[in-house]
C-alpha cells in the first residue's frame, strides 16, 4: 500500500473520532451544581427564602402576651342597689393575665375618683369581696375613709397597654335604713304548711300564719331556737341569722308540718 492510501485511511478515522466525540458530549445531561461544603455551605442551603409563620395554635414568641378580648364588669349591675356594710362581690367577665391592676370607685355624678377599692388585681383574679364601707384614699394604700350613700360606678385599671381600662355601669349604694328588706309568707293550715319548700334571700322576714286553731311549736334543723306560733296568729322570723344553705322548719307533734327553706 503507498502513502497516500495509508494518509487517506487515518484521515478517515480522525474525522469518525471526531465526529462521535461531537456527538457523545451533546448527549450528556447538563451538570448539576453541588452544594459548597463548609460550615457557611452548610447554613446558605438550610436559609429558607420567606418567612414562614408558626403553626395554628403555637405562638410567635414566647415572650407575646396572651391576646385578652374586651373585659366587661358584671357585677354591680345597672340600677343595683348595694347596702353600706354589706359585702358584696365585684366581678368581672375574665381575668386580664396582666401584672397588675385596680379597682376604683367613681362618683356617677361627678366623674371623680371616690377612692381606690383595691390597688392590685392579680393576674388570674375576676371577683373580689368588697365590704361596701370604705375606700382607701389614695392609690398607694394607707389611709382609708369611709363612702356616703349615692350613685357610684367601678373602674378597672391594667398596667399593660394591650388591655383598656374598663368602666361599670351606674349603681347606688344605699343606707341600711334605706334597703327595702324582702318578705315572705308561709301558711299554716290543717296541720300542713301551705308550701312544702321555699328559696329566700337570706335576711328575708319569713312571716308564719296559723290558720288553725291550735298553737305550733316549730323546730328548725339547725342551732337557731325553736319558736311558737299561738292560735289563729302569725309570727315573723328573721332569716339572716341563717347563712345560706338549707333549713327545715318542722312540728315533732305533727309530722305533716314540714317546710324546707333555702337561704342565698
Amino acid at each position: 500500500m503507498d502513502n497516500k492510501k495509508i494518509y487517506l485511511w487515518v484521515g478517515i478515522v480522525v474525522v469518525v473520532l471526531a465526529v462521535g466525540l461531537i456527538v457523545w458530549n451533546v448527549g450528556k445531561p447538563p451538570a448539576v451544581p453541588q452544594p459548597a461544603t463548609g460550615t457557611q455551605g452548610q447554613n446558605a442551603a438550610a436559609a429558607p427564602s420567606a418567612v414562614v409563620s408558626s403553626p395554628a395554635g403555637v405562638p410567635p414568641s414566647a415572650g407575646t402576651p396572651p391576646k385578652v378580648s374586651r373585659i366587661t364588669i358584671t357585677s354591680p349591675t345597672a340600677g343595683s342597689q348595694w347596702i353600706l356594710g354589706v359585702q358584696n362581690t365585684i366581678q368581672w367577665s375574665q381575668a386580664a393575665g396582666a401584672l397588675d391592676g385596680t379597682i376604683v370607685l367613681i362618683d356617677a355624678s361627678t366623674g371623680a375618683i371616690a377612692g381606690w377599692i383595691q390597688q392590685h388585681i392579680a393576674p388570674h383574679q375576676a371577683t373580689f369581696p368588697w365590704s361596701t364601707g370604705d375606700v382607701f384614699m389614695s392609690l398607694a394604700g394607707g389611709q382609708t375613709k369611709n363612702i356616703l350613700p349615692g350613685s357610684y360606678r367601678i373602674m378597672l385599671t391594667f398596667n399593660s397597654p394591650s388591655i383598656p381600662s374598663v368602666t361599670g355601669p351606674t349603681f347606688s349604694i344605699i343606707s341600711p335604713a334605706e334597703a327595702q328588706i324582702p318578705t315572705a309568707t308561709a301558711t299554716i293550715q290543717g296541720a300542713v304548711f301551705s308550701q312544702s319548700s321555699m328559696t329566700i334571700a337570706q335576711g328575708t322576714k319569713l312571716t308564719f300564719v296559723n290558720r288553725d286553731a291550735r298553737s305550733y311549736a316549730i323546730t328548725i334543723s339547725s342551732r337557731a331556737p325553736s319558736f311558737t306560733i299561738g292560735t289563729s296568729s302569725s309570727l315573723t322570723f328573721d332569716t339572716s341569722i341563717l347563712p345560706p344553705g338549707e333549713y327545715v322548719f318542722y312540728s315533732t307533734a305533727y309530722p305533716l308540718l314540714r317546710l324546707t327553706v333555702t337561704t342565698k
